[in-house]
C-alpha cells in the first residue's frame, strides 16, 4: 500500500510535468508507521468497514512470506516492500495486529519489560489467545451491514499506485485527474473498460516508452479525462473501469462513474 496518495487537485503540483506534492510509496523511514497501519486496517475489517478477507491476506502474505526472515528462535524482518528494495537496512517489524488471524504471528510475538510491553502481553494472554485464529470479525454480526470498499485486485508488481481524483464524472462539466505510478519502464496504455463485463469501450492513451522509477516521486504519469470517448462523445451514465497496463509487468484498474448530463 501507498503511505500517501493525492485525493484532491491541490495535492498535484504540476499536471504537465507528472508532479504531485507526496511521494507515492510504503513509508520508507518507520516499521512503526507501518505496524501502525495495519492496526488500522485490521481495526476497520473487524468493523466491517473497507477490508475483506483478501486484503488481510495479503498483509500475512507480505508480513510472513516477504518480511519474515524464517528465524523462529530470533526473528528478524525486512521493509514491505523488499522486492525492490532488498538491502538489509529495509525497515520491517512483526505486524502483530494480524495476531487475530494467524497462529504463526502469534508464535512470532515477542514482549520487552516496560510498562507498554506488560500491558500488550497481558491482553495478548488474556484476550487474544482466547480465540482460536481465524477471519470472523469481532464487532460485526451476519445481520450487520459489511461496507467492504469493491475495489478492483490486480496481479502487478510494477505498477504501485493507481488512483483518480473526481471519480464521478459528468460530461461537459468535469474533468478528473487519472494518475499511475510505475516501478519499471515501459510502454504504458490507459483504457476505458465497462465495469460489469470488463470489455474495452476505448483506448484513452498511450505512452510508448514510459520512464519508471523506484524512488517515491519518479515513475509518474498524470492525464485529465472528461468522461467522452475517443470521438469526444459523452459515455453513457454508468459504472465504468480505468485500467493502466504496463506492457510486459500486468495492470492496475481503478472505478469511475459517469453521471448522467
Amino acid at each position: 500500500w501507498n503511505f500517501r496518495e493525492p485525493l484532491h487537485p491541490d495535492g498535484v503540483s504540476d499536471l504537465d510535468g507528472d508532479r504531485v506534492r507526496t511521494w507515492i510509496a510504503v513509508h520508507p523511514h518507520s516499521a512503526g508507521y507501518q505496524a501502525k497501519e495495519v492496526e488500522r486496517m485490521v481495526e476497520a475489517y473487524h468493523h466491517g468497514l473497507v477490508f475483506d478477507r483478501a486484503d488481510i491476506e495479503r498483509l500475512l502474505k507480505a508480513n510472513i512470506e516477504v518480511m519474515w526472515d524464517g528465524d523462529r528462535e530470533s526473528p528478524s524482518y525486512r521493509g514491505p516492500d523488499a522486492a525492490f528494495h532488498p538491502q538489509p537496512s529495509s525497515p520491517g517489524t512483526l505486524w502483530t495486529a494480524l495476531s487475530d488471524f494467524s497462529s504463526r504471528v502469534r508464535e512470532l510475538r515477542r514482549f520487552g519489560d516496560d510498562a507498554r510491553s506488560r500491558i500488550d502481553r497481558a491482553y495478548f494472554e488474556n484476550v487474544t489467545l482466547t480465540r482460536d485464529p481465524g477471519f470472523d470479525r469481532l464487532h460485526v454480526s451476519e445481520d450487520d451491514e459489511i461496507e467492504v470498499f469493491d475495489f478492483p485486485h490486480t496481479q502487478t508488481d510494477s505498477l504501485n499506485a493507481a488512483f483518480i481524483i473526481g471519480m464521478h464524472i459528468t460530461p461537459g462539466e468535469d474533468e478528473a485527474i487519472l494518475g499511475i505510478r510505475a516501478l519499471r519502464s515501459g510502454g504504458l496504455r490507459i483504457e476505458v473498460l465497462e465495469d460489469e463485463t470488463g470489455e474495452r469501450v476505448f483506448e484513452l492513451d498511450h505512452r510508448p516508452h514510459h520512464r519508471g522509477s523506484h524512488g517515491g516521486r519518479g515513475g509518474k504519469w498524470l492525464r485529465t479525462w472528461d468522461g467522452t470517448d475517443a470521438e469526444g462523445e459523452p459515455l453513457r451514465a454508468g459504472t465504468y473501469r480505468i485500467r493502466w497496463t504496463l506492457e510486459g509487468h500486468g495492470s492496475r484498474e481503478h472505478p469511475v462513474w459517469i453521471e448522467a448530463e
